[in-house]
C-alpha cells in the first residue's frame, strides 16, 4: 500500500512538473517582449478620460513569465496572480492578454519606447502604463 502511495504521488508530480514548466506559445517574436519586470508609472482614460483607477498603487510592478503566469506586486508582496496567454489583436495594440480566470479583464497591449501599455479590453476602459525594470 505504501508503495502504490508512493509510486501515485510520483506520477501527479512529475505530471505536474512537466505541464508547469511549459512556455507558453506567442503570436510572434515581438510578443515575447511582454515577459519581464515593469514598474507602474501612471494610468489615465476611463470614462471621464483623466485616469483615476485604482488597480495599481504607486509602489506596484507586474511580472509576465513566459510560463504564462501574471503577477501583480505592491512593494515586495505578491499581491495577485493569474495564468494567461497571448493572441494576435486588430488595431493599435497588437497583442491581447487572455487571463484564464473568470472574472478578470482582459488586456490589449502594445510596447514603445521601453513602456508597456496595457489597455482594458472594454469601452471607456483604462490605460496603465509601465516602465520595464
Amino acid at each position: 500500500m505504501k508503495l502504490k502511495s508512493s509510486i501515485i504521488f510520483l506520477l501527479f508530480t512529475s505530471v505536474y512538473l512537466i505541464i508547469g514548466c511549459k512556455k507558453i506559445s506567442t503570436p510572434d517574436e515581438e510578443s515575447k517582449l511582454i515577459f519581464g519586470q515593469w514598474q507602474y508609472l501612471y494610468n489615465s482614460g476611463g470614462f471621464s478620460g483623466v485616469g483615476g483607477s485604482k488597480t495599481f498603487k504607486d509602489d506596484s510592478r507586474v511580472e509576465f513569465s513566459e510560463k504564462g503566469v501574471y503577477k501583480v506586486y505592491e512593494g515586495n508582496k505578491n499581491v495577485k496572480r493569474f495564468r494567461f496567454k497571448i493572441e494576435s489583436n486588430d488595431g493599435y495594440a497588437k497583442y491581447k492578454i487572455n487571463f484564464i480566470s473568470l472574472g478578470k479583464l482582459d488586456y490589449n497591449y502594445v510596447i514603445e519606447d521601453n513602456k508597456l501599455i496595457l489597455i482594458e479590453d472594454i469601452t471607456d476602459g483604462y490605460l496603465y502604463v509601465f516602465e520595464k525594470k
